[in-house]
């Protein structure tokens, strides 16, 4: 309300007390609208975020492997020598 008793929300004049909590609750949807889909979208960013995480583990995984396996034929050289 401002200082001569008219309505306000949001920089707008309202006639009504209606009318500026209508105004204010379209805002409220839309705001929690578009939080969702926010949501949403960061929801799919750690979707393939964590599966480049799942793919860079294998990876690592893999490395490691061959590195045994190196070491264990280097092992076995020596005992055949």
């Amino acid at each position: 309300v401002t200082l001569d008793g008219q309505m306000m929300y949001d920089n707008t004049f309202f006639v009504k007390r209606e009318d500026a909590i209508k105004e204010a609750i379209e805002n409220a949807e839309a705001g929690v609208k578009l939080t969702l889909r926010y949501i949403s979208e960061k929801e799919a960013e750690l979707l393939r975020f964590q599966e480049m995480l799942n793919k860079e583990r294998q990876n690592l995984a893999y490395l490691k492997l061959m590195q045994k396996n190196e070491e264990n034929l280097k092992d076995l050289e020596k005992i055949n020598k």
